[in-house]
C-alpha cells in the first residue's frame, strides 16, 4: 500500500474511533460522535481506487481491525479471563476486520456489473455486513455507526421503523456519497442504480421525519432509576462475593427509593 493510501486509512480509523466514546471520552457524551457521517468515506475512497478485490479486501480489513483494536482495548481488562482476555482481544478485531474486509472486496468486485454501481452496492452490502456482525454466533451489537448517533435524538427516531439497519445504511450512503465525488465516481441518478438507491433513501428521510412528528396519542412519563454498582471484576463472578455484591446493589436502590421510581433498572 502507498505512503498516501496508508495515512488515508490511518485518517479514516482515527475518525471511526473519535466518533463512538474512546480513550478520551469515556462517558456517554461523545462530543465527536458526529464524525460518524464522515468516517466511513476515505475507506470507501480507497475501495473505489483499489486495483482489484484483494487490494480492497486489505484495505477494509486493516481500518477496521485496526479501529476495533483502539475501541476494544478495554476487553483486555476482564480480569476473570487472565492473559486470554488478549488473546480474544485480537481474536475478535481480526473477526471484525475480516468481516469489513469482504464488504470492501464484495463492493470491488461488483464494480462495473449491469444496474450495480458504489452508491447502491457499498450502503447495501456494509448494513448488510453490520447486521451479519450483530447477529451471527450469537453475536455482539457493539459500535455499530447507527450507536454512535445516540445523542442525536431526531435521527433515531428512524429506528421506530427499520430499527439501526435504517440509519446505518444512511450513514453509509452519506460516506460514500462523499467518497465517490473526491474520487471522481459521480453517481448518476438516471441509472437503475442511481433510482434503487435514491428511493430508499427517500424513503428513509421520510420515515425519519414521521418519527419525529408528534404523538397523536397522550404519552405517559415513566421514571426510571439505573442502577450501575461498578463491581470489581475480580470478584463480580465470585460466588464468596454474592452478599457482598448484593449488599453494593441495595445501597444503590435505597438512594433512589425516596425519588419512587417507576422501575429500576
Amino acid at each position: 500500500m502507498k505512503a498516501k493510501n496508508i495515512l488515508i486509512a490511518l485518517f479514516s480509523s482515527v475518525l471511526l474511533v473519535f466518533s463512538f466514546p474512546n480513550f478520551i471520552e469515556k462517558t456517554t457524551v461523545v462530543h465527536t460522535s458526529f464524525l460518524i457521517w464522515i468516517a466511513w468515506a476515505p475507506l470507501f475512497y480507497l475501495v473505489i481506487k483499489a486495483k482489484n478485490g484483494k487490494e480492497a479486501f486489505f484495505t477494509g480489513f486493516s481500518i477496521a481491525a485496526s479501529f476495533y483494536l483502539v475501541s476494544l482495548y478495554w476487553l483486555c481488562n476482564v480480569k476473570p479471563m487472565g492473559n486470554f482476555a488478549y488473546v480474544a482481544w485480537l481474536l475478535l478485531c481480526a473477526y471484525y476486520g475480516t468481516l469489513t474486509g469482504i464488504s470492501a472486496w464484495a463492493v470491488r468486485k461488483l464494480k462495473g456489473r449491469p444496474g450495480i454501481g458504489y452508491i447502491l452496492s457499498a450502503p447495501v452490502i456494509f448494513t448488510l455486513a453490520e447486521f451479519v456482525r450483530e447477529w451471527a454466533f450469537s453475536g455482539w451489537p457493539v459500535l455499530t455507526p447507527a450507536q454512535s448517533q445516540h445523542q442525536f435524538i431526531p435521527a433515531l427516531q428512524l429506528l421506530k421503523f427499520t430499527g439501526i439497519s435504517g440509519l446505518n445504511f444512511l450513514i453509509f450512503s452519506v460516506n460514500v456519497i462523499i467518497a465517490m465525488y473526491v474520487a471522481g465516481e459521480k453517481p448518476v441518478m438516471k441509472k437503475f442504480e442511481g433510482m434503487a438507491w435514491l428511493a430508499i433513501f427517500i424513503m428513509l428521510l421520510f420515515l425519519t421525519a414521521a418519527g419525529n412528528m408528534p404523538a397523536s396519542v397522550p404519552s405517559t412519563t415513566v421514571k426510571a432509576a439505573l442502577l450501575q454498582p461498578n463491581i470489581d471484576q475480580n470478584v463480580n463472578w465470585d460466588a464468596n462475593y454474592r452478599e457482598y455484591n448484593m449488599k453494593i446493589y441495595k445501597s444503590l436502590y435505597d438512594k433512589v427509593a425516596a425519588e419512587k421510581p417507576d422501575i429500576y433498572i
